[in-house]
């Protein structure tokens, strides 16, 4: 094998001639370029790390499993060395992912070319072997997931078990999932039948697509959802911005709704914009079946206390504070899945959701009014110290206009009072926008008691 080969991935000169078994092959080299170039010592690597792991260990199960049912089924004369090959690997595999998953996380760094190296060889020196044997008959047309679980439940004592995730629905979580109504938006077939199969392993079957997020919010006026699925883009729009209105109760969705976000990117901005969306889950494309089982069986029994701060409302993710927020206490917020599976009456789940949505917002005004002095003592700073530009300015005032107009619409929305002085404080940063080549330092100054005072009103509530 040349080392363009193991640079270029998959190309049609790895084609054995089946649809199928092309596209698992197209998805190990998908999996080991997720590991390409990567920093293993960044925060996000081991989010990248243990998604081609936990990938790794099912398609490696199904794939193998597709091959030697048709290689079985054709009488090929080399099956069992064919199989003996697959064993060694696996064996290899599960070897790196027991050295990494035990602390010897260095071992990782050789799985990219492990899994290039071997997958290029065996396909061109074994493979191929059968290309000319096999119809599209003698193949097991279904997606791996099926195939994994197939593997799984087939073998016997003495085989070597992978460590695939098998928790499909734990004893002591006794949840109805029948009565659960999930959401799909995923503009991939293939993806959107994994994900379906996956629904319906765990009891799901009450289960709708959507393309845009205006039928979603629409949908949720109608009834809503207890679990949404959802593409890193839907509709060619950006479904971390719509997650992070639901969760700021700005969408007709219940704001507690569970969440798993579908990154295709591993882009360290990718990453951390999903991550802090409010989402409840995220996974890398391509994902394993027991991947997407763990993260909704998990949340459904498990779910993590929330935390508000200015720029986020969604499960604690972290323990520093950010610039311009105030601390951020753990709420506990009702599982529309947990509740629904358990049979807890709507009108109970609405009380508690109520009661959880009041006690999110009023951390929410807190957060804003603190992010307001914030924002004031910088843009102040900056014009003092005389390191202030007109693009800076712009974009201060346009930061502080944005935390007013928010601020000015929850007080209406959920306390009913007027919000007076937090409109004419927006006013004025509208009103300065507006001659930027005119702004003293007076004016700043003007703006940033102003803010104060609004701050102060809402801080202490």
């Amino acid at each position: 094998m040349t080392e363009a080969c193991q640079i270029a991935g998959w190309s049609d000169a790895f084609s054995v001639g089946n649809a199928a078994i092309d596209s698992d092959h197209k998805a190990f080299f998908e999996i080991a370029n997720l590991l390409k170039g990567i920093i293993f010592e960044a925060a996000e690597s081991k989010f990248v790390i243990e998604s081609a792991l936990a990938m790794l260990e099912e398609y490696v199960a199904g794939h193998f499993l597709r091959e030697e049912k048709a290689m079985e089924k054709i009488g090929f004369q080399h099956f069992e060395d064919h199989r003996a090959k697959h064993f060694a690997f696996n064996r290899k595999i599960n070897e790196v992912i027991r050295l990494y998953r035990g602390g010897s996380l260095s071992v990782a760094e050789k799985l990219h070319d492990l899994v290039l190296k071997w997958l290029a060889s065996h396909i061109m020196n074994e493979d191929m072997k059968f290309r000319s044997l096999l119809t599209d008959d003698d193949v097991d047309q279904r997606p791996l997931a099926y195939l994994a679980l197939d593997a799984l439940e087939n073998e016997g004592p003495g085989t070597e078990k992978l460590a695939v995730p098998t928790v499909i629905v734990p004893a002591k979580l006794k949840l109805d999932y029948s009565k659960i109504t999930a959401l799909i938006c995923e503009p991939s077939s293939t993806i959107r039948s994994g994900i379906r199969f996956t629904l319906n392993e765990i009891g799901i079957s009450n289960i709708e697509e959507s393309n845009n997020f205006i039928a979603i919010d629409e949908s949720c006026r109608n009834g809503g959802f207890q679990i949404i699925v959802m593409d890193a883009m839907v509709g060619g729009n950006d479904s971390a911005y719509f997650i992070r209105q639901i969760r700021s109760i700005q969408t007709n969705c219940d704001p507690f709704v569970l969440t798993v976000l579908l990154l295709s990117s591993r882009d360290e901005a990718a990453v951390r914009s999903a991550m802090s969306s409010g989402t409840d889950s995220v996974l890398l494309i391509p994902f394993s079946s027991g991947q997407l089982r763990d993260q909704i069986i998990g949340h459904a029994e498990r779910r993590k206390p929330f935390i508000v701060t200015q720029d986020y409302i969604g499960p604690e993710r972290q323990n520093e504070n950010r610039p311009g927020c105030a601390s951020a206490p753990q709420i506990i917020v009702p599982n529309p899945v947990e509740a629904l599976g358990r049979g807890i009456s709507i009108e109970q789940y609405e009380y508690r959701k109520n009661e959880a949505i009041q006690v999110i917002v009023n951390y929410r005004l807190k957060s804003l009014a603190g992010a307001i002095v914030f924002e004031c003592n910088s843009l102040a700073a900056g014009m003092r110290d005389g390191v202030s530009t007109t693009e800076s300015t712009f974009r201060s005032l346009t930061r502080l206009e944005n935390i007013a107009d928010e601020l000015a619409e929850k007080i209406r929305k959920f306390s009913g009072a007027k919000s007076y002085s937090v409109e004419t404080f927006r006013d004025r940063c509208r009103e300065l926008k507006g001659r930027l080549g005119e702004i003293a330092y007076v004016d700043i100054e003007e703006l940033s008691a102003s803010g104060r005072k609004v701050s102060e009103i809402y801080a202490s509530r």
